[in-house]
């Protein structure tokens, strides 16, 4: 074989490897697209696909589609300028266009002017990707809505409409009536406490929510969704541990099978020299706080310590996505106190 030959030999069998491994590559996508687009929940199938949340696509479809058949109607009157026998046609065309297209322009107006309302429970909460390197996020909610059918449809929410529902929680969606978008989400009721706070530690938190160094409004911010807590034991003296979940997550000892948020106290350097060495066990590193420190110490395996001199405070904990982001973001803007 003369050596032209190898090259165009090679040459072939490269696109064919590059084709193979395009085609492979888009096998590979479709499969993980369709995968986090199909759940189960409560004995339902979720499916989580259709139009993205646009809540004003209607009303610029409409005001699009009105300007296009206003120009339609407008270039009736250069009809005269065509050859005669071309008139009639032209105008006739015409015509049915700018008709359709303002008919059009008018139904979708109308569909963005007008709100139905749908009320169910909240199955589940779902978060899909797209995009390089799965930068472009979709937030959807399933709602049971009673009719018993085995398998819903998810609904696209904005992400501040997602934050403020969790798994359980009862909603009205106020939709437009044909194309479904969510205009704005009601939420009815949230699920009841499913743990106790501050339950048998009481004496820890006497004075409740207020004994709290990280309140419940940066935690919601944290996890994405409301949330309740409890307070739970923590193997150092004059320590103190309390853990946030969503609302109606029941704990299992201080963790959650999902979203948490763990927060130990200590306000006197032996107890936080305890605290410190739990967080550096949790993170398989060497303990390294000392009193008099100000800073963050980062461990890894999402805890971190935050100290300021005399005490520690260690957050610890994951999110729904990109987990631990939220928590590394908390520990870093904590204001702890001055002592």
């Amino acid at each position: 074989m003369s050596k032209v030959d190898l090259k165009d030999v090679l040459g072939v069998v490269a696109v064919i490897a590059i084709v193979v491994f395009m085609v492979r590559s888009s096998i590979d996508d479709a499969r993980k697209d369709r995968a986090q687009r199909r759940s189960s929940a409560a004995g339902r199938d979720i499916v989580y696909d259709g139009v993205a949340h646009r809540p004003r696509s209607a009303l610029w479809t409409g005001l699009v589609l009105l300007w296009l058949g206003g120009n339609a109607a407008t270039a009736v009157l250069l009809v005269g300028y065509f050859p005669g026998s071309w008139r009639m046609p032209l105008a006739a065309g015409t015509a049915v266009v700018a008709v359709t297209l303002l008919l059009l322009g008018v139904r979708s107006l109308t569909d963005h002017a007008r709100t139905e309302h749908v009320a169910g429970r909240v199955l589940q909460r779902h978060i899909t990707y797209h995009g390089e390197d799965d930068q472009t996020r979709q937030y959807w909610i399933a709602v049971d809505d009673g009719s018993g059918v085995s398998r819903i449809r998810g609904t696209a929410v904005s992400r501040m409409d997602y934050e403020r529902v969790v798994t359980g929680a009862t909603v009205r969606l106020h939709v437009t009536p044909r194309g479904r978008q969510v205009k704005f989400v009601e939420v009815l009721a949230l699920p009841g406490p499913a743990n106790e706070f501050p339950g048998e530690h009481a004496a820890l938190f006497p004075r409740g929510v207020d004994d709290l160094k990280v309140a419940p409004a940066r935690a919601a911010a944290v996890l994405g969704s409301p949330v309740e807590l409890a307070a739970v034991p923590v193997a150092v003296a004059g320590a103190r541990r309390y853990v946030y979940v969503p609302a109606g997550t029941r704990l299992t000892g201080d963790r959650s099978g999902g979203p948490y948020l763990q927060i130990t106290e200590a306000d006197e350097p032996d107890a936080a020299a305890g605290v410190d060495r739990l967080a550096a066990e949790r993170g398989g590193k060497s303990p390294r706080w000392r009193s008099g420190d100000r800073g963050v110490i980062d461990y890894g395996s999402r805890a971190y310590v935050v100290s300021w001199g005399r005490g520690v405070l260690v957050v610890e904990g994951h999110g729904e996505s990109h987990a631990g982001s939220g928590v590394s973001h908390l520990a870093y803007t904590l204001k702890p106190p001055k002592r």
